[in-house]
């Protein structure tokens, strides 16, 4: 599980390194899973409802 501090509407865009989407969903919640996921190195980034860019970050998945 992912937490995110933002609140309200979101558009999560998860992608691989080779820029390859591997999951996009709007949601309101402040948590998302990524058990769904292979192993390895992805980046998340979020818009707002507006499709304005809010958050850009790196993150490992791993066992």
């Amino acid at each position: 599980m992912l937490t995110i501090s933002i609140d309200g509407m979101k558009t999560i865009v998860v992608t691989n390194l080779l820029g390859q989407i591997c999951k996009s969903f709007k949601t309101d919640t402040k948590s998302i899973s990524v058990s769904d996921l292979t192993d390895g190195n992805y980046i998340i980034n979020i818009f707002n409802q507006d499709n304005e860019l809010l958050m850009t970050q790196k993150f490992i998945k791993s066992l």
